[in-house]
């Protein structure tokens, strides 16, 4: 443990090592809650399920046909890998939500800047 991988299936094997599918690791923030409140007494508490976002750097052609491929279109269930916001590593199940091919920038044979936001974190670690 202790990889960035993403798969359609659990549990992983190397070939879902985001190093082995899109050459390197995403970027990525973790957020423990879908939204921050205040409470009564004036303290803040997250509320609503984990997110985490990662943004792929580029993404060849090739790349981000095979990563719609695996969410099964523009957003999909997928299982990864990720550090939540202690660093602490854990295996995830997660709705992703891929961006509309027209809003990414295209430069030569690659998109830049691929942000995959995965909602509805649920625990899956052994």
């Amino acid at each position: 443990m202790g990889n960035y991988r993403i798969s359609n299936t659990h549990p992983f094997d190397d070939d879902d090592l985001c190093t082995a599918r899109f050459e390197f690791d995403p970027r990525s923030s973790y957020t423990p809650g879908a939204e921050r409140v205040t409470t009564l007494a004036g303290t803040t508490e997250d509320v609503g399920y984990q997110r985490s976002i990662w943004t792929f750097s580029a993404l060849s052609i090739a790349q981000w046909s095979a990563l719609k491929s695996l969410v099964g279109g523009e957003s999909g269930e997928v299982y990864i890998e990720t550090r939540n916001d202690v660093d602490t590593w854990a295996e995830y199940r997660a709705l992703a939500r891929l961006p509309n091919p027209g809003d990414l920038t295209r430069a030569g044979g690659y998109y830049e800047s691929v942000t995959v936001t995965l909602l509805l974190l649920e625990d899956v670690t052994p």
